[in-house]
């Protein structure tokens, strides 16, 4: 009875050959996608976990290189990462370059910066003039900015830049603040940044998704348990179970 059976399926393929290699070639190719896709998201997961890293006694930075399914973190992934105990807050970086313009006078190639008012509250002498982005300005997604030192003494010259408007890619925003000049030792300039909420940031960027962000711990004794937690809920997030 087996040997017959055999005889026929051989048969069958045998008298439709095209047939066959389109079957087979279809379980092939649904296999190898499977196969290709779990590669890949395992892949990007591992990229993220590897990248959190220990910045500072109570400071975590995270850089999210993403998936074809999902590019960076949400808004509601923001708020799982948020909700851990150990987490005093986080700012997310959102980056580009842009033109800022003023009466006339354009400066090209200038570093934007979309920040929160946690950024600023963990970081130190970062205001000359003015005053930083308030979580309703976040949350409005305003069109404010604080300027960099190089920015205001080149487009405001001898005058108080707090107040006044600016385009930024044509936009115009109200400038709220200064920012000290970076010193020669500096690793990176704000000299010539503006830096705006990251929500707004986001919507003139064109991006859903924040790939950067720095989490502030409330107890730097617990920050291996905390890595943990956090690296458990990017896994969540990349492996489609969030």
């Amino acid at each position: 009875m087996l040997k017959e059976s055999i005889k026929m399926v051989l048969e069958n393929v045998l008298s439709n050959k095209m047939r066959s290699f389109l079957t087979m070639l279809g379980i092939i190719i649904g296999v190898g996608s499977v196969i290709a896709m779990i590669t890949i998201v395992s892949g990007a997961t591992k990229t993220v976990t590897d990248q959190v890293a220990s910045m500072g006694a109570n400071t975590v930075t995270v850089q999210v290189m993403g998936t074809p399914l999902k590019q960076g973190l949400t808004q509601g992934d923001l708020g799982e990462l948020e909700a851990l105990e150990n987490i005093a807050g986080i700012a997310p970086t959102v980056s580009g370059t842009t033109a800022v313009a003023h009466d006339g006078q354009t400066m090209d190639a200038i570093g934007l910066q979309g920040k929160n008012d946690v950024y600023f509250e963990n970081t130190e002498d970062l205001i000359s003039a003015g005053r930083m982005i308030s979580p309703v300005d976040t949350e409005n997604e305003s069109r404010v900015a604080l300027i960099g030192q190089g920015i205001a003494d080149e487009l405001f010259v001898g005058s108080n830049p707090v107040g006044e408007s600016i385009k930024i890619d044509g936009i115009t925003f109200t400038v709220i603040g200064v920012l000290n000049g970076s010193d020669s030792f500096a690793s990176s300039s704000t000299d010539e940044a503006v830096m705006i909420p990251y929500t707004t940031a986001l919507n003139m960027v064109g991006a859903k998704y924040i790939n950067n962000l720095t989490i502030y711990l409330t107890d730097d004794n617990q920050a291996d348990l905390t890595t943990r937690q956090i690296e458990a809920v990017l896994d969540k997030a990349f492996n489609g179970d969030g």
